[in-house]
């Protein structure tokens, strides 16, 4: 296995930063409401369902279960969001742990959902073999993962920028592949290994609304870790270059007549437990 050691670590101070939590859920929140109503349906949670909330984050889709009936607990690693989520959701059993290894019994959940948050596990494999142990036979588990494909939705566009304009002198920390999922064979390859079958595979065309361009660029430098550390490693005439083409890319592509309308897509996927 690759040494994610640097890439754990970051993540772990980085989700456990309140202004970075603050900025993701300030900019990303929505996104993320949308996409666990997305994943609400897909997986059918009602009265009743007992439900993990993996990598809950601020306890959106924790809180939207709870609103459905289900029976809720949520998990993340940052002590900053776990306090969130109990504002957002006060009725779930929240907890502080780590998703590679659950502080939680086998074959307790009926629904096992991850709203962008499971691929920034170091170990995918340890975390899936989890989902799975936790899961009761014939349970489902799906998740969110942004698609970087292509550069005209927002990750793939903000991916290319910096390639092409970070310095890379000092290479940024190796990652485990964090939008992989987005293709719908990886996806289906990497659940079969731990046991779980794809059901479902499905491109969200979620969107943000800008009023200036420069909002593009902020969103991924305040409300992220791994892109805002690399930006504030660069020398400040890389940032330049890289800020400037953020701006000139979302008023060449995105303009509309009273702002910028940037997609922003994301992969929702549904397995079950074999």
């Amino acid at each position: 296995m690759a040494d994610f050691s640097e890439f754990a670590r970051n993540e772990r101070s980085g989700w456990a930063d309140g202004e970075i939590a603050d900025a993701y859920n300030a900019r990303f929140g929505a996104l993320a409401d949308e996409a666990a109503g997305e994943l609400l349906d897909m997986t059918d949670v009602g009265h009743g369902t007992a439900v993990l909330d993996l990598c809950c984050g601020g306890g959106g889709l924790s809180a939207a279960a709870l609103i459905r009936g289900a029976q809720v607990t949520g998990i993340d690693f940052s002590p900053h969001m776990i306090a969130e989520a109990r504002l957002r959701a006060p009725e779930a059993r929240l907890l502080e742990g780590d998703a590679q290894s659950l502080p939680i019994d086998a074959h307790a959940f009926d629904v096992v959902l991850s709203n962008f948050g499971i691929q920034h596990t170091p170990d995918h494999d340890k975390a899936y073999a989890e989902v799975f142990r936790v899961l009761r036979p014939g349970g489902s588990f799906a998740m969110t993962c942004w698609d970087a494909r292509t550069p005209e939705g927002a990750f793939g566009l903000m991916m290319q920028i910096v390639r092409k304009n970070a310095d890379f002198s000092q290479p940024p920390p190796s990652q485990p592949g964090l939008f992989h999922f987005a293709d719908r064979g990886t996806a289906e390859q990497s659940l079969a290994k731990h046991g779980l079958r794809l059901q479902d595979h499905r491109i969200l065309q979620l969107r943000w609304r800008l009023r200036a361009p420069e909002e593009f660029f902020e969103n991924f430098a305040l409300g992220t870790v791994g892109v805002r550390m690399l930006i504030a490693s660069q020398p400040e005439e890389a940032k330049e270059r890289i800020s400037r083409a953020a701006v000139r890319e979302v008023e060449t592509r995105f303009a509309t007549g009273d702002g910028f309308e940037v997609p922003v897509p994301a992969a929702a996927i549904v397995a079950r437990k074999s």
